[in-house]
């Protein structure tokens, strides 16, 4: 809750051109092959510019994505949920996985190569709460295994699919018992990362951080959890865009309450490693290139719209389309968008 990591932290390496670890690991041996909810403005933390990503090639309109399942389920940038959490939860992205697997951003390269560097092995990461994948692809240039959990069949169903990733659904029946099979293959003290991409604030928390501490690796496991709550286009679009997300405000699942507040007041009982703790993330952007048809495509996967519309309410009308896209500008106008995103990162 306290201090912010400073430059002398790895917090430096996240801008770097890190070599990948998993190559470096692998040329030592044989490698045997084997995926926010809200966003909003104002951040209870000021942004610094500790990571850019701005890679057209991991555009959300390019690659599915974001959250858990058992205990987790699929992102409200969403990725996930838990044992623990109702059913209808999941319901909540079910309706809109197609959409959800185009309209939510994937992540840049040099996270995943600075939580690389913190683990000494590279053999399993765990990415929990999966959605459609969007933070596991980050994941296998590092380790030999990687398996993705979901509570939603219908998120998994539109999966990035790679031969070194084993998506697995995750009811809420399963038990932790179960959970250790499925992720460790029986095995406690096997996982080197474990990841939670936009989606820890729907878990059941107590649950999860007890399964994580039977799974983790000890020592040198890492778990890293993240989100995004605001997006920067320009003055113009953040204003409709904020009048748009106050409509919204009635029909967010109360659980959302953490990544509204940058995580700041998330239970996170981990040690710190120079990555954020407990009521001090880092603060990170994420820079896209998005066309208006991606932006109303991020729109349409927000859970608010998806219960809205349950109750007859349709906050994408047409005349709020129109005003956002007078607001974007050209239909094809392609623009800058950046995403305030925060992480938390630490080890048993």
């Amino acid at each position: 809750m306290y201090a912010r990591a400073t430059a002398t932290t790895p917090v430096a390496a996240l801008g770097g051109n890190a070599t990948s670890h998993r190559r470096r690991h692998l040329s030592k041996r044989v490698w045997m092959p084997i995926r926010p909810e809200p966003i909003g403005y104002g951040t209870p933390n000021t942004p610094r510019r500790l990571l850019i990503a701005n890679d057209a090639s991991t555009t959300s309109d390019q690659r599915p994505r974001n959250s858990a399942a058992t205990i987790f389920a699929a992102n409200e940038d969403r990725k996930g949920m838990n044992a623990g959490q109702p059913m209808e939860v999941a319901g909540l992205f079910d309706k809109q996985a197609e959409i959800y697997v185009k309209g939510r951003p994937t992540y840049p390269k040099e996270w995943y190569s600075t939580l690389a560097a913190l683990t000494p092995q590279h053999s399993l990461a765990w990415d929990v709460g999966t959605g459609n994948g969007q933070a596991t692809v980050g994941l296998v240039e590092h380790y030999d295994q990687v398996v993705a959990s979901d509570i939603s069949e219908a998120q998994l169903k539109y999966a990035i699919q790679h031969p070194r990733v084993r998506y697995i659904h995750t009811p809420t029946s399963i038990s932790d018992d179960e959970m250790v099979d499925l992720i460790g293959g029986g095995h406690e003290n096997s996982v080197d990362l474990v990841t939670v991409a936009a989606a820890i604030h729907w878990f059941d928390l107590p649950r999860f951080y007890s399964l994580v501490k039977r799974l983790l690796r000890q020592p040198g496991g890492i778990i890293a959890v993240w989100c995004y709550n605001g997006m920067v286009v320009s003055p113009d679009f953040d204003l409709v865009m904020k009048r748009f997300l106050e409509n919204c405000l009635q029909f967010w699942d109360p659980r959302t309450k953490y990544a509204w507040e940058g995580y700041t007041t998330l239970p996170f009982p981990f040690e710190m490693v120079g990555l954020g703790r407990e009521g001090k993330p880092i603060i990170l952007e994420i820079a896209k290139e998005l066309s208006f048809q991606g932006v109303e495509r991020m729109l349409r996967s927000f859970s608010a719209v998806a219960t809205a519309k349950d109750r007859g309410v349709d906050l994408l009308s047409e005349d709020v389309i129109k005003e956002l896209h007078r607001a974007w500008g050209a239909h094809d106008l392609v623009r800058s968008v950046t995403y305030k995103a925060f992480m938390l990162v630490g080890k048993l």
